[in-house]
């Protein structure tokens, strides 16, 4: 039952969901590599389309530095989702540096979302549960 406290989220929150904003913010386009082909006959201008040499090394470092910095910070929660973290996203990052076809981009895709996913999984309690003060 809710009551009619403040609830108002504290500094570790606020830089928690700021850095899951900048990881969305930084790989999202990494949904766009499997189908360059159909956005680019539809007219869209998706990173891929528009930068296209840049998007796969700036992707796989971008990848790597926040699984990097994701794992540090779930280390002290669980260190085999940590360690889980790190090396999805290494194994992500140089997919999508090495493998190019379409087949290989949708299985990189699907792994990345696995490695958000793992990201998500142990941050939300930390979001949800200990960064909020009540009253």
């Amino acid at each position: 039952m809710h009551s009619e406290q403040d609830h108002r989220i504290n500094s570790d929150a606020a830089r928690a969901l700021v850095a899951s904003g900048l990881v969305i913010l930084t790989t999202v386009h990494a949904g766009d590599i499997p189908d360059v082909m159909g956005d680019r006959m539809l007219g869209r201008r998706t990173f891929p389309i528009i930068f296209p040499t840049m998007t796969r090394p700036t992707l796989a470092a971008t990848l790597g530095l926040w699984s990097l910095f994701g794992s540090l910070i779930i280390r002290e929660r669980s260190l085999a989702a940590s360690t889980l973290l790190s090396v999805l996203g290494a194994i992500v990052a140089a997919r999508f540096l090495m493998l190019r076809t379409t087949r290989h981009d949708r299985m990189s895709c699907l792994l990345y979302n696995v490695c958000s996913s793992v990201e998500e999984l142990f941050s939300k309690p930390l979001i949800h549960g200990t960064f909020f003060r009540h009253g």
